[in-house]
């Protein structure tokens, strides 16, 4: 057979399969991208999406495509995805006028003039007397302070052009701007004459009449828009807020029940109505419509989570508890399941119960790694754990799929302070704060990481803008207190808990603060006051009794603290907090025995509570029965394995017992469950330096010095500076050493170890001055028979 004509035929066959694959591609993407068009018109823009991205898959260039695409972002409210969508049509279409004019837009919002700049010059340098392009230029213009000029532009935009939406509405914006309410009211009812069938213009100008004190007209406007897109449930929305801000709430209600009725399988409409009967009404009458509902549907989850949510603000969590529960053990994994959890492991986190939480949080991720409840929630407890490395992680992970989250940027700036990443911690603090300016808790949290880093008169600053989005804000308020009461300004600080006893008469928590900032100040009478009234609200509290004890061992009078905690125990008598601080005032008091009867029992109510172990422990090692106290904490790591206290504690007592392995061992577990541990990394490399002075140890030593010298505290990066010492590293230990001698000069350690540094240097003169420095007034300290032998021996 000959060869040619073969491969001939074959390289035909292969370009008309080319051909026909190239025109099936083209067929699917137009048909596609009509069914998008379809779906947009007919306001369906979920199913919109996914057919723009269907022609997208096969042709990732197509300009239009991201055109429409950016357009239908813009109605489901997802603006950062519309920015990059017109931002790709423009880059893919650089001579499109409208996409310029639209991504122009959105710098504007961001603030970004000179990109919005360069939008406007591109569409006027290729059409000078572009609608869109002359009014995003006059946008510019107000922006940049020329009012007038901007004025006259959009004026003769307008008369040009009648029917130009933007110039419309950029007119109106500047007629309000300047006060002639009548003007933009004018400007906008003459441009929907022109678009009768446009929604935003009719939503600006029902907010312009309800402004100026037009109800019936506002009301008239929204309810056209509720005629032109009858399916858009938000319009409802938008009418029935309207009513509600009026104080018209039957009227609200009639709106959103009428909504209901018209599609009575969106639960989106009746959570809605069950949203504004507990904002307007209050909650027992949103839980009363809930249940009613409930009665016809009672599996539906939606529901049952809203009743939920209710039952957490109505202080009713074990109803809560119990709900979440159900949920769990009737759909075990599958969606409904894994939300539930979230919402019992947020729950039981907000209530102290972290194991728990932690275990319910494990579980979802184990289902679902991005679930970002769950991260979110992960990263919060290792924040209590002090686990930065796993907390960053967590918040990361959440903001690869929520990158404007205010929350969790705000928790990724905590989790870097607890790194020590100052740097990076005040940036992502800045930018949870500009991802939602009204964010208080963002701004809260900002303001305590500039107060922790001596910045308070900034923190006063965020904290004032908090109370400008919410002025009786717990948190805020508190903080402003607390700040106040730092820089001595007492006045101010006794406003702010005038303001939140105002604002939250009935919340001991606030009664809590005041007596916490009283007692500060040793106001001990009018802390006492404070804390009796918070006791008053809620006597189950640990930390106001704690403030009862506390008041009352500060004014000398430890037998009032017996007295009421003895009172206490004789309405609650498994109350183990009471027990165990009787123990504590009677340890005070050195009656041991009674101290050590009142702290057991405090731990037999509580095996698995750390804190008696250690007062136990802490009991018999200041009488010098450190055995005894190894026991105790042995004891309860076995109840409480890792337990990070006890750990710590128990690697504490090996060293004191001179068991030296053993406190090594103790203190590399820390490490293991809680690496970012300072205390536990401090007293490890320590001990190696000291005890382990071989390649081993000291290669151990040297891994946690970078966690040590980064610390702010003289007496970490003092052990840092010692591991180099130890390691022959004498440059980089002097190096470190003199800013802490020069911060700490009366610390004997400090001198002593500098002394030797400049002895090993050859510095003689520089060793003596330190070195007499660590000795005098036989001050000990481990080493100072070693300081006193080699400053013997310098000439």
């Amino acid at each position: 057979m000959p060869l040619r004509p073969l491969l001939g035929r074959t390289v035909l066959l292969v370009l008309v399969l080319a051909l026909v694959a190239c025109g099936g591609a083209e067929a699917r993407k137009a048909k596609y991208f009509e069914r998008g068009k379809v779906y947009f018109d007919q306001e369906n823009y979920d199913k919109a999406v996914i057919e723009l991205k269907n022609v997208l898959q096969i042709d990732p260039k197509d300009a239009a495509t991201y055109l429409l695409l950016a357009k239908v972002e813009e109605k489901r409210n997802n603006h950062r995805q519309a920015f990059s969508a017109y931002a790709k049509a423009v880059e893919l279409a650089p001579d499109n006028p409208h996409a310029q004019a639209r991504l122009g837009r959105y710098y504007l919002r961001a603030g970004d003039l000179t990109k919005a700049q360069e939008m406007a010059d591109a569409i006027l340098n290729m059409y000078p007397s572009h609608v869109e392009g002359r009014v995003l230029k006059a946008a510019i213009t107000m922006l940049q302070g020329n009012e007038d000029k901007a004025l006259t532009e959009a004026t003769a935009v307008v008369n040009e052009h009648p029917e130009a939406v933007d110039a419309a509405e950029l007119l109106s914006a500047m007629y309000q701007k300047s006060g002639n309410f009548q003007r933009a009211i004018a400007t906008l009812a003459q441009a929907i004459e022109k678009n009768p069938r446009d929604v935003g213009m009719r939503l600006q100008l029902a907010r312009l009449y309800a402004s100026q004190k037009q109800p019936e007209m506002a009301e008239r406007a929204l309810r056209e828009v509720i005629e032109l897109e009858p399916k858009n449930f938000n319009h409802r929305v938008t009418l029935a807020a309207f009513f509600a801000q009026a104080d018209r709430v039957e009227q609200a209600e009639k709106v959103l029940r009428e909504a209901i009725q018209t599609d009575p399988e969106d639960m989106q409409r009746r959570l809605a109505l069950v949203e504004l009967i507990a904002n307007r009404k209050g909650l027992e009458y949103a839980e009363s419509e809930l249940e009613e509902a409930l009665k016809s549907d009672r599996t539906n989850a939606s529901l049952r989570f809203a009743l939920g949510r209710i039952y957490e603000k109505r202080d009713a969590s074990g109803k809560a508890v119990e709900l979440y529960r159900q949920l769990i053990a009737e759909h075990g994994v599958k969606p409904e399941g894994l939300q539930a959890r979230n919402l019992l492991a947020h729950l039981l986190y907000s209530q102290g119960k972290f194991a728990e939480a932690a275990t319910l949080t494990a579980e979802v991720l184990k289902e679902n790694p991005r679930d970002n409840a769950g991260l979110l929630l992960r990263g919060k407890l290792a924040l209590q754990e002090g686990d930065s490395l796993t907390a960053i992680s967590s918040f990361r992970s959440v903001l690869k799929d929520q990158p404007e989250s205010s929350d969790a940027l705000g928790l990724l700036g905590e989790a870097h302070a607890l790194n020590r990443e100052s740097e990076l911690a005040r940036e992502h603090f800045q930018k949870a704060v500009e991802a939602n300016p009204r964010n208080v808790a963002a701004r809260v949290r900002f303001a305590r990481f500039l107060a922790e880093t001596g910045d308070s008169a900034t923190a006063l600053k965020e904290v004032e803008r908090a109370l400008a989005s919410a002025s009786d804000d717990i948190a805020a308020l508190r903080l402003k207190a607390e700040l106040h009461v730092t820089r001595k300004e007492f006045a101010a600080a006794d406003a702010a808990v005038v303001k939140l006893k105002s604002a939250h008469a009935k919340n001991p928590t606030v009664y809590l603060l005041a007596g916490q900032l009283y007692a500060g100040q040793k106001k001990y009478d009018a802390a006492l006051k404070e804390f009796e009234l918070a006791f008053a609200l809620s006597p189950a509290s640990p930390d106001v009794l704690a403030g009862i004890v506390k008041v009352e061992l500060a004014r000398g009078r430890p037998e009032a603290a017996v007295s009421r905690l003895k009172d206490v125990l004789k309405n609650t008598p498994d109350h183990a907090l009471a027990h165990h601080m009787l123990g504590e005032v009677y340890l005070g008091q050195k009656k041991f025995v009674a101290a050590e009867q009142s702290i057991e029992r405090a731990r037999e109510l509580q095996p698995k509570w750390n804190l008696p172990y250690r007062t136990l422990a802490n009991a018999h090692a200041v009488r010098g029965d450190n055995e005894q106290a190894i026991k105790i904490l042995e004891q309860g790591l076995q109840n409480v394995p890792e337990d990070t206290v006890l750990s710590l504690a128990l690697a504490e007592a090996q060293e004191r017992a001179g068991r030296h392995t053993q406190a090594i061992d103790a203190y590399e577990r820390v490490l293991r469950h809680s690496p970012n541990n300072l205390v536990a990394a401090n007293n490890l490399a320590a001990l190696l330096a000291d005890h382990r002075n071989d390649a081993g140890g000291l290669k151990r030593a040297r891994e946690l010095v970078p966690m040590l010298e980064q610390a702010p505290q003289p007496v970490l990066r003092d052990t840092a500076a010692w591991v180099y010492y130890r390691a022959g590293e004498i440059d980089k230990a002097i190096s470190l050493l003199k800013p802490v001698v020069e911060k700490a000069p009366k610390v004997a350690i400090f001198q002593y170890h500098l002394g030797m540094a400049y002895h090993k240097q050859g510095d003689a003169q520089a060793a003596k001055l330190h070195l007499s420095k660590a000795v005098e007034a036989n001050a000990k300290f481990p080493g100072a028979d070693e300081a006193r032998a080699t400053l013997s021996a310098i000439p």
